[in-house]
């Protein structure tokens, strides 16, 4: 994830695998973390520096838009 962002609906995270950092706030999800972002929490940006899975849930769509580093709009969404 590139750049700060917000989803218009909840985020709900679960890293699986890996160690998954927030680099503006220092943050690190790490296997068997959990994190909720509200809607209009501003985060990012993140990097993955190793092998990582994360499972995010949202409870609707949740861009307002197309992001500028999506290239494909079905997984913008």
């Amino acid at each position: 994830m590139p750049q700060p962002h917000y989803h218009v609906v909840n985020q709900f995270m679960f890293c699986l695998q890996g160690r998954y950092k927030y680099t503006s706030t220092g943050v690190v999800l790490t296997a068997g973390s959990y994190c909720c972002k509200p809607n209009g929490y501003v985060h990012g940006p993140a990097v993955a520096r190793e092998e990582t899975i994360v499972v995010e849930i949202y409870d609707g769509p949740h861009y307002p838009e197309m992001l500028s580093w999506y290239t494909d709009e079905s997984g913008a969404r």
